[in-house]
């Protein structure tokens, strides 16, 4: 009843079951050759193995949205931080005249300042 995503996912999964079946068939007879002990396979232990299967398709999938809502998020916040470069970037741009002015301006008072205090110290 689990939505695998595709057909081809649908029917790797169903040659996957007779495989298992076998690979635990084989590994009980040797089980029983080197150990003298029976293992036996039930309908339920397949129940378990599909049960268990679809339990971390589930988690791979939510670990995957989580993986793919972070990146969304990051790629976001950087999309919002270049506008904001961009905004600032024009600011900057629109103000470099002021900047140049307020620069003469202090440059003159400077010479203003020294001008004054060299004759603060003549006096």
């Amino acid at each position: 009843k689990m939505d695998l995503g595709s057909d081809e996912a649908h029917e790797a999964v169903i040659s996957f079951c007779p495989e298992i079946h076998l690979s635990v068939k084989e590994m009980a007879e040797r089980f029983f050759a080197e150990l003298r002990r029976r293992y036996y396979t039930t309908p339920k232990s397949y129940l378990d193995l599909i049960a268990l299967y679809t339990k971390l398709l589930g988690e791979k999938r939510a670990e995957f949205e989580t993986a793919r809502d972070r990146l969304l998020n990051g790629l976001s916040k950087l999309s919002e931080t270049n506008a904001m470069v961009d905004g600032m970037q024009e600011e900057l741009t629109k103000l470099q005249p002021v900047l140049e002015e307020k620069s003469k301006a202090t440059a003159e008072l400077l010479v203003n300042v020294e001008r004054d205090q060299a004759e603060a110290e003549k006096v």
